[in-house]
C-alpha cells in the first residue's frame, strides 16, 4: 500500500466505559455530516484528498500502555452502484499511442497538483481538478454538459487487490452528492494503480437513491476478524520506560551477536548469579563491566562506609553518600538498580572472619553470623568475584568457591601491577593434560587458586602497617583495565561449553621477559 494524504478526526474518551458505552452509529452520522457540511459550505475543493477523510475512536489506558480503537472510513448509506461490464485493463481500453500520452499527461497533471481524484477527458484528452467542473453553490449545473461516454472518473488506488478500494466509494459517493443529474447513468471509472498500464477500467451506474442531502445516514465502521468489534493493542512492552531501557541496552549486544559473533549467549550472561566480594574500587568496576554485558543479578559483599576518598574512584558512589557515611554494598546495589531498573541488584553489610584475625568471645555470635551468610550467598550464585583489598579476606571464600564448586574470579592490585586468574575448580571427570607443540593445555580441573604457591596460610596483612601500606595505593587507572579483564574472562568462560572447566594454555618454555606475562602486567618508567 503506497502513501497518500487523507484527513482524520480523533475521538479519544477518559474511560472505558464512555468508550464501549457511545453510540457509535450516531458518532459516525453527526461527525461526518458536520465533515460534509463543511465541505460543502465552500465554493470548490481545495484538493481531492478532502474526500478521504477517516475517523478514529480510542480510549487510552496511559499507565499500562493498553489502548482501544476502532476506525471509520465513513461512505453514505444509501448510495448505491451497479458494476457493468468486468474489469479490463487501460492496456486494453486505450491504444498504445492513446495510452503512452494519458501516461505522459498524467505525470505532467501529477506534478502540477497532487491530486487523489480527477476527471479524464477522452475526446479533448485533458485532465481536470474536480475544483474546475464541480461547483458546491449550485448542484444542478455540475457535469450538466459533459458527455459521459468520453468522461472517465479517475480515482489513485495504490491498494494491491485487484479490485478497487473503499476510496473509490468515498469517490463516488461525493459525485452522487454534488452532481445529483448523472443518478441511473451509466459512467466510466479508472483506478490507477503504481503502474499506469496495469490500472483497471470499469463501469457503474449509479442507482436511483433515498439520498437525503440535508441528514444523510453513514456507515463505514471498520470489522474486526468479520465482525462490528473494536480493536485493542498492548504496548506496554514498546511504551513502559523500564521495558524501553531494557530493549535499549540490550541493543548493542544484539547487535554485537548479529554482525560479529552469532553464537554469542546472551541468556547464559544474563541468567547467571554474580557475587562481588568488596565493593570498593574493583567492585564498582566490576559490576559497571557486568552491567554492559546484560547481567541481571548481581550481590554486594562489603563491610565499609563510603569514604570522602571514594567517589572520585569509586563510580557507584557519590558526594552525598560519603556525607552520610553509607554502607558501600547497599549503596552500590541502589546505584546499579538507577542505572538499570529492571536488574536485582542487592548488597549486604557483612564482616569476612579472616585468618590472623583473632575472635573473641563478643564476636562469635556476629562471626557465625557471617560465616553462614556467606556460605548461603556462595551457594545462591554461580560465579564469585574476590575483590577485597587484602589477602587474607579472600581466604574462606575461596574456600566456600571450591567447595560448593563455583567459577571463582580473583583481582588484586599493586602500584603499577595487577592480577587477574580464574580459580581451578575439581571434577569428577579427570582429564590429564595435552601437550601441544610449543604449548601446555592444562585442564580446569588441574589450576590451582589464589592462595596455591603460599608456603604458610595468610596471616593479618593489615597489622602494624602505616596508611600508605593499608590503603590500596595504585595507579588510578589500573583498576579499570584489572576490573574490565576479570568480566572478559567470566564472559568468555561462560561461553565456553565446559565453563568453569575449560582448559588453558600456556607456553612450554617462557622468555624471561615474558615471565607471569598471564598473571601480571608490568609499567615500566
Amino acid at each position: 500500500m503506497g502513501m497518500f494524504p487523507c484527513h482524520g478526526i480523533l475521538i479519544n474518551k477518559n474511560t472505558k466505559e464512555e468508550f464501549i458505552n457511545t453510540n457509535k452509529s450516531k458518532l459516525l452520522t453527526d461527525v461526518s455530516n458536520h465533515y460534509y457540511a463543511q465541505l460543502f459550505s465552500k465554493k470548490t475543493l481545495e484538493n481531492s484528498s478532502e474526500l478521504v477523510f477517516f475517523i478514529l475512536f480510542s480510549f487510552a489506558d496511559l499507565k499500562t500502555h493498553k489502548y482501544l480503537y476502532w476506525f471509520a472510513f465513513p461512505v453514505f448509506r444509501d448510495v448505491f452502484f451497479k458494476k457493468g461490464q468486468t474489469y479490463t485493463l487501460l492496456s486494453s481500453k486505450f491504444q498504445r499511442d492513446k495510452l503512452f500520452s494519458f501516461e505522459l499527461q498524467f505525470k505532467m497533471f501529477l506534478e502540477k497538483s497532487n491530486e487523489l481524484f480527477f476527471v479524464y477527458n477522452s475526446k479533448e484528452s485533458r485532465f481536470y481538478r474536480l475544483s474546475e467542473i464541480i461547483n458546491h453553490e449550485d448542484l444542478s449545473k455540475n457535469l450538466k454538459s459533459v458527455d459521459l461516454n468520453y468522461t472517465f472518473f479517475c480515482c489513485t488506488d495504490l491498494c494491491f487487490d485487484k479490485d478497487p478500494s473503499w476510496l473509490l466509494r468515498q469517490f463516488l459517493g461525493y459525485i452522487a452528492m454534488s452532481c445529483p443529474q448523472i443518478t441511473q447513468k451509466t459512467i466510466n471509472c479508472i483506478c490507477l494503480k503504481n503502474n499506469v498500464a496495469s490500472s483497471i477500467v470499469f463501469t457503474l451506474e449509479i442507482q436511483s437513491t433515498d439520498l437525503n442531502l440535508e441528514k444523510p445516514l453513514w456507515v463505514g465502521w471498520e470489522t474486526n476478524n468479520g465482525r462490528l468489534i473494536p480493536r485493542s493493542v498492548d504496548m506496554s512492552k514498546i511504551m513502559d520506560p523500564l521495558k524501553m531501557v531494557e530493549k535499549s541496552i540490550n541493543l548493542n549486544l544484539t547487535l554485537m551477536k548479529w554482525r560479529l559473533v552469532p553464537n554469542l549467549n546472551l541468556d547464559i550472561i544474563s541468567t547467571t548469579k554474580y557475587l562481588l566480594l568488596g565493593a570498593g574500587t574493583l567492585g564498582c568496576g566490576v559490576a559497571r563491566s557486568l552491567l554492559a554485558w546484560g547481567a541481571q543479578h548481581i550481590t554486594f559483599v562489603d563491610y565499609g562506609n563510603v569514604s570522602l576518598s571514594n567517589p572520585v574512584r569509586q563510580n557507584l558512589y557519590l558526594y552525598e553518600d560519603a556525607i552520610h557515611r553509607k554502607p558501600k554494598a547497599a549503596t552500590a546495589g541502589e546505584r546499579l538498580r538507577q542505572i538499570h531498573p529492571n536488574i536485582i541488584s542487592s548488597g549486604y553489610n557483612i564482616k569476612i572472619p579472616m585468618p590472623g584475625h583473632p575472635v573473641g568471645k563478643l564476636q562469635e555470635v556476629e562471626t557465625n553470623s557471617s560465616i553462614n551468610q556467606l556460605k548461603e550467598l556462595v551457594k545462591q550464585h554461580d560465579v564469585i568475584f574476590l575483590l577485597t583489598d587484602s589477602r587474607e579476606s579472600r581466604w574462606l571464600p575461596t574456600l566456600l568457591g571450591a567447595f560448593y564448586k563455583k567459577m571463582v574470579i580473583t583481582v588484586a592490585l599493586g602500584f603499577d601491577t595487577f592480577l587477574v586468574i580464574r580459580h581451578g575448580s575439581k571434577s569428577e571427570n579427570r582429564v590429564k593434560p595435552n601437550l601441544i607443540k610449543g604449548f601446555k593445555e592444562i585442564p580446569g580441573t588441574y589450576l590451582g587458586c589464589y592462595f596455591c604457591n603460599d608456603i604458610v596460610a595468610p596471616g593479618n596483612s593489615m597489622k602494624d602497617r602505616t596508611l600508605d601500606q593499608q590503603c590500596t595505593v595504585t595507579r588510578p587507572a589500573v583498576s579499570y583495565i584489572a576490573s574490565s579483564l576479570a568480566v572478559e574472562l567470566t564472559i568468555s568462560l561462560l561461553q565456553h561449553k565446559h565453563r568453569m572447566y575449560s582448559k588453558s594454555l600456556t607456553m612450554r618454555k617462557i622468555p624471561l621477559y615474558m615471565k607471569f606475562l598471564n598473571l601480571r602486567k608490568f609499567w615500566k618508567k
